[in-house]
């Protein structure tokens, strides 16, 4: 395959495994390994890579994450991909919560739960800072890998964690906004770098080579969940798309006001926000916390959508995927 001019990296969280489907917290713990899912996922997200494959991969060797990237290797056969695997691309380490469910660490850890999900970047473990020491982690595994990787198509093969501190780390977002990015098990980003510096982000938590339509609500059904639609001019939003996402409304990104984001116990709200790219936007970044000026980076696309998750009505908002493809013919994801 001839060099590329810029560094194309795609992201992936491993498939499901066992911790997963328990509801158990995994961090660096190795006991997990996939489940019969999980494996499926990989392998299909191997089929979905082999017509452009990357040159690497690089994994985290925790089995989890281990398995994921050797199926998919295995699905590259004859493509001359190579597998390296990399300490810094490890889960958080979160030693005091390892292997105990999440109703368990809510119970028995209720200060520390609730500073992990306010005030991430502030969490202690004696002397581990789970979320500070990830993103420091993260840096070093881009200080160290984007020079020597340079012009080359790579695929990371990680964790849902590692993943939203490695795209966090390269577009200035920070660790406190650790949790505004949703990353499913076999989730895709890709990212596009010049030199050590991201040039752009141009997809977050693709989950359409799964078959899935949109990701799974990480948060439970419940909430508002808003999908952005680029337009370039009033037009109404294909039907088939309306009926496929079953939306409750729809509206303009002028027009999203406090009655949209209001809750309704026990059900999920689906709205669509119709508006040209550069007033959906601000709305995105300042759900996650990016920088306003660096808005050039982040490459909205026409014919897809992106979808933010409220799950409070005063809460924090999640994004779960950006540049989610929408069929130019029929209008559906």
């Amino acid at each position: 395959m001839p060099k590329l001019d810029s560094t194309r990296v795609f992201l992936l969280r491993h498939g499901e495994s066992t911790f997963n489907e328990q509801g158990r917290c995994q961090g660096c713990s190795d006991e997990s390994v996939l489940t019969e899912k999980g494996v499926g996922t990989a392998g299909r997200t191997g089929a979905h890579l082999r017509s452009q494959p990357p040159d690497v991969i690089l994994a985290s060797p925790l089995k989890r994450a281990r398995q994921t990237a050797e199926i998919i290797l295995s699905g590259l056969k004859g493509s001359g991909v190579t597998l390296e695997f990399h300490e810094s691309l490890k889960e958080v380490d979160l030693p005091l919560w390892e292997g105990l469910t999440y109703d368990q660490i809510r119970t028995n850890f209720g200060r520390h739960y609730q500073t992990w999900r306010e005030r991430p970047h502030l969490l202690r473990m004696g002397q581990i800072r789970p979320v500070s020491d990830l993103y420091r982690r993260a840096a070093r595994f881009w200080r160290e890998v984007l020079p020597r990787r340079a012009g080359t198509r790579m695929l990371i093969v990680s964790h849902g964690g590692t993943t939203r501190a490695l795209i966090g780390n390269a577009l200035g977002i920070p660790a406190k906004f650790y949790h505004r990015t949703q990353h499913s098990n076999g989730g895709l980003s890709i990212l596009e770098f010049e030199g050590v510096r991201v040039k752009s982000i141009e997809a977050l938590n693709l989950t359409g080579h799964l078959g899935r339509v949109l990701p799974k609500l990480k948060e439970g059904k419940r909430g508002v969940r808003l999908v952005l639609l680029p337009v370039d001019r009033a037009v109404p939003p294909p039907q088939r798309l309306l009926d496929e996402l079953k939306a409750d409304f729809v509206t303009s990104a002028e027009g999203l006001n406090a009655k949209y984001l209001s809750v309704v116990d026990g059900a999920v709200r689906t709205g669509v926000v119709m508006a040209p790219v550069d007033a959906l936007l601000p709305v995105l970044m300042t759900t996650i916390g990016a920088r306003q000026s660096d808005s050039a980076r982040w490459a909205m696309r026409h014919g897809h959508v992106s979808i933010l998750h409220y799950p409070e009505p005063v809460g924090d908002g999640v994004l779960q995927a950006f540049n989610f493809s929408v069929s130019a013919e029929t209008g559906a994801l």
